[in-house]
């Protein structure tokens, strides 16, 4: 609404005095069940990946990160895709008419630390789950910035461990009727 661009400088401008000037017409969110990602193939052909928190639910964006050796993607795991009416009462507003805004619900991924995955080292990157802790485990994610879908395969020899969450129940890292979670995965390329 700010015409910011990425999640970084949204983190850093926006603070508490800000968050009263963003109004939600009516109290309204809508959840919708999937979310449509277009794309341009590597032929220059268009593309469309479809993101559902239910089935295929990961999702990569790209880091903007120009180090050597830095992985240009992050990861995330959409655990819900929602809608909402929504306007700016703030003078600095760039929307200040209502318009429709949507975003995901997402549980990021990192990089394992010390896992080594360029060609040279023939493995595929690593990542895992940010602990449900720390302050930057869960976010909204505009879909704008979504690259593409992703193929995240749990990395079977690390085996499953006690839940990530403390949630009895389905999550992010654990379908329905599983008591354990696999914590890392590897990115199919």
């Amino acid at each position: 609404m700010l015409g910011r661009d990425s999640d970084t400088e949204f983190h850093e401008n926006i603070t508490d005095e800000d968050r009263p000037w963003v109004c939600i017409v009516g109290n309204k969110i809508f959840s919708v069940k999937t979310l449509r990602i277009n794309y341009t193939t590597y032929d220059v052909r268009r593309e469309q990946d479809t993101a559902n928190p239910r089935t295929h639910p990961f999702v990569m964006v790209k880091t903007g990160e120009t180090a050597r050796n830095a992985h240009p993607f992050w990861y995330a795991q959409a655990l819900g895709v929602y809608h909402a009416s929504v306007f700016d009462m703030n003078t600095e507003s760039t929307a200040r008419p209502p318009h429709r805004m949507e975003f995901l619900w997402a549980h990021w991924l990192g990089a394992e630390p010390g896992h080594r995955s360029e060609f040279r080292h023939t493995r595929l990157p690593k990542m895992v789950f940010v602990p449900h802790g720390g302050p930057d485990a869960f976010g909204f994610l505009d879909p704008a910035e979504v690259v593409r879908g992703c193929h995240l395969i749990p990395a079977f020899a690390d085996g499953q461990t006690s839940p990530l969450m403390p949630y009895a129940g389905e999550t992010g890292a654990r379908a329905s009727g599983e008591l354990e979670d696999w914590p890392y995965f590897y990115v199919n390329m």
